[in-house]
């Protein structure tokens, strides 16, 4: 008697043990799957070129952060309709080829686990930027993958550039032109120094995080620097010194 329940009892010991050793192998297995998985982490970065802003080069990146490689084969731009009875139905007309702008690569990219690559935000049949609403790139397979997109005003911010001001100073053979703009959600001061004596000419350009402080150095330019550069009180290399060193209180 006293065997049988010990055998009762091993029995359950054992069965138990075998569960919880095919639960965790089965947890085991399932990890190293989804750990094997195609993965991509996909953003978008505002970017512009030259002194002033000039013309926009925003850029896509594409990172694979699983361990099986993905071959991205184009990217698709979702477009924003303009009309509300467009907007009502517009993943049945995206079936069908509408509102949807499809970039095709050179060549396919190949993302092995930890490549990162960059790709150019394409211009969608000449329209502003503020009418893409997502972008996805999608693999040889057909799988489409997100990139990350702000929402639309915060593109009309991050990806859009302006002149704010520009003022002119002449003197006795010194002009200076002060330019303020804003690129993207920074600012920028665009102090170009010339010598109509024959002296070489100067560009600096001086970034600001916010509106106020690009405007208090707009003003400590042209109401403090340029008056003693232009009366000879100092030179060009004083004046962007000054600039360097200046910070608003």
């Amino acid at each position: 008697m006293v065997s049988v329940e010990i055998l009762a009892v091993w029995g359950a010991v054992t069965g138990t043990i075998g569960t919880l050793a095919g639960v965790l192998g089965f947890g085991l297995r399932l990890r190293q799957y989804l750990a094997d998985k195609p993965r991509l982490k996909n953003d978008v970065e505002f970017r512009f070129g030259g002194m002033d802003g000039g013309e926009p080069s925003h850029l896509i990146y594409l990172r694979s952060t699983g361990r099986r490689p993905v071959s991205i084969d184009y990217i698709e731009y979702h477009i924003r309709p303009s009309k509300f009875f467009d907007r009502m139905f517009v993943r049945w007309l995206r079936r069908d080829g509408r509102w949807v702008h499809r970039d095709k690569l050179f060549k396919p990219l190949v993302l092995e686990e930890g490549k990162k690559v960059q790709v150019g935000l394409a211009r969608v049949q000449g329209m502003p930027v503020t009418s893409i609403s997502g972008i996805f790139a999608i693999d040889q397979t057909g799988r489409s993958w997100k990139v990350r997109w702000p929402s639309r005003r915060k593109v009309a911010k991050l990806a859009t550039s302006e002149k704010i001001t520009s003022v002119n100073f002449e003197g006795d053979r010194r002009n200076v032109e002060i330019t303020q703009y804003r690129v993207g959600d920074k600012y920028k001061i665009h102090l170009f120094i010339k010598d109509t004596g024959g002296g070489p000419s100067r560009g600096h350009v001086i970034l600001r995080r916010n509106i106020e402080d690009s405007d208090a150095l707009f003003n400590f330019l042209s109401e403090i620097m340029v008056p003693k550069y232009l009366s000879k009180e100092i030179d060009a290399d004083e004046l962007i010194k000054e600039v360097g060193s200046f910070s608003r209180v």
